[in-house]
């Protein structure tokens, strides 16, 4: 498992969406970045 900062979100996105889903961010997080888009509503 891997984290990776990257420059859409700076790293808080992707810290909370690791608790809520389960799941860590992939490094395709262009593609990956809609459905955490979609997390985050529907949370």
């Amino acid at each position: 498992m891997v984290t990776m900062s990257c420059e859409i979100c700076g790293g808080g996105i992707c810290t909370r969406i690791e608790r809520i889903n389960g799941e860590y961010i992939a490094d395709d997080y262009y593609v990956r970045l809609a459905d955490v888009i979609d997390i985050i509503e529907d949370y």
